[in-house]
């Protein structure tokens, strides 16, 4: 029985390294991550979820990446698990319930890993507007599908590139209630950036006025001495 355990750990060993030889996951760290999280959902009734042991692989290694910060080959991870996207997506949440992972995505964070970080003051405007507004309600803003919905409203709103694909991935949710969250939070961001916009608009004006007042104060304090320098000369 023993050596029966030790060969299917060995096997299992196996198809991970070879997994994240292919999904480009080199980091020791998520490497011993993933081969934890692989023991922990067979013991948490991982063979409930009727998956294939590459598949079951692949999403503890995608777990894992999330836990360390490692770069995720996602499009790749779908082909190789022999999986479809939303049924990737949905096993991948149930795994993490499962193994009581609870990914904490900041949007500092998503803005520095998908090179946008032009948006991440109004980003987090955004999150925090929306929390605000949301208090009387149970919303897990823990949950990953926020922060990347408010970067995506915040990229939208301020014209800023970013891959919309890979950054719904990083919302760990399914398509519907991400394009529904994103609507919510792009009217939130439409809103605020109009504020902000005629905010500095005002302030601009402002100083515009300022600088001619000033301008022609200095011109009616050179006249006045020019007046005074005249009326000096004709006294004398």
């Amino acid at each position: 029985m023993l050596t029966a355990c030790k060969r299917d750990d060995n096997m299992n060993e196996g198809v991970l390294q070879t997994l994240a030889q292919r999904l480009g996951v080199t980091a020791p760290v998520t490497h011993r991550k993933a081969e934890e999280l692989v023991r922990l959902l067979e013991v948490q009734g991982g063979s409930q979820l009727a998956l294939t042991t590459s598949a079951q692989t692949v999403i503890c290694l995608d777990l894992a990446a999330s836990a360390t910060g490692t770069t995720f080959d996602k499009k790749l991870a779908v082909k190789l698990a022999g999986l479809t996207r939303p049924q990737y997506v949905a096993l991948s949440q149930t795994a993490a319930q499962r193994l009581n992972l609870s990914p904490k995505v900041t949007v500092t964070d998503l803005c520095r890993a998908h090179s946008v970080t032009a948006a991440s003051q109004l980003a987090q405007q955004v999150l925090a507007l929306y929390e605000e507004q949301n208090c009387s309600k149970e919303v897990d803003l823990g949950l990953p599908a926020y922060p990347t919905a408010a970067v995506h409203a915040a990229c939208s709103i301020l014209k800023v590139k970013v891959d919309k694909q890979r950054l719904y991935e990083s919302s760990r949710s399914k398509r519907k209630v991400y394009q529904k969250l994103v609507e919510v939070m792009m009217t939130l961001a439409k809103s605020l950036h109009s504020q902000q916009a005629s905010k500095s608009g005002s302030g601009k004006r402002s100083r515009i006025l300022m600088e001619l007042v000033e301008e022609n104060l200095s011109h009616s304090s050179e006249k006045t001495e020019e007046d005074r320098s005249h009326g000096g000369s004709q006294c004398r």
